[in-house]
């Protein structure tokens, strides 16, 4: 679907107009398919983090087992989406707001991947990614085209890696997280860069 100021607005209300939207220390490593997340989360996590890996990745991998393609893993994206947050969601009611817990991915991207892909914004969808509200967010910018034959999991162009960047970031600022646009190069600047937000926790 076109990402408009009607969309915004709803989700700007919804945020605003939750009963029990919980604030919590949790981070999230977003940012479009070869970026460079799970590196980084993993990085983190190998210095002592509290980390969540990607729900997406593990619900994909859910339908590869069923011996399904990648482009066939995708074909009810909507139902995919929802398996992703189920997953999601699963984890987060088992951790404590107030401890710092660094995400690949969370639930306000499954907005900006049903955006992007032309798909509305279901309301469940809506009410999840209010639900938490995440101190920040480091936004990791795509690094190249995703070399399709050694990934098993992800079938997304450059355009499209491009544009779901900047829907990320539009839906994370509107949901008044705090956005940290993470634009350097390599691994190790790139840890060094979350570990100082971290740090000064």
């Amino acid at each position: 679907m076109p990402l408009d100021d009607h969309h915004l607005q709803h989700l700007r209300d919804a945020a605003n107009t939750a009963e029990e939207r919980i604030y919590t220390n949790w981070r999230v490593v977003s940012g479009p398919p070869f970026s460079g997340k799970t590196t980084l989360v993993d990085s983190l996590g190998s210095c002592g983090y509290q980390t969540v890996a990607d729900c997406g990745r593990r619900a994909i991998c859910e339908n590869l087992q069923e011996g399904r393609t990648k482009v066939d893993a995708r074909s009810n994206f909507e139902g995919l989406q929802r398996r992703i947050s189920d997953l999601t969601l699963d984890e987060a009611l088992v951790l404590a707001p107030s401890d710092i817990v660094v995400w690949d991915y969370s639930l306000p991207d499954n907005l900006a991947y049903l955006a992007v892909t032309g798909h509305g914004w279901p309301e469940i969808f809506i009410e999840r990614a209010v639900r938490f509200h995440f101190k920040q967010v480091f936004l990791l910018q795509p690094v190249g085209d995703i070399d399709h034959l050694t990934d098993p999991v992800r079938v997304e162009s450059l355009a499209f890696s491009l544009e779901l960047y900047k829907v990320m970031k539009t839906v994370y600022e509107t949901l008044g997280t705090e956005v940290v646009e993470v634009v350097e190069l390599s691994p190790e600047s790139r840890l060094n860069r979350a570990k100082a937000y971290l740090e000064f926790d």
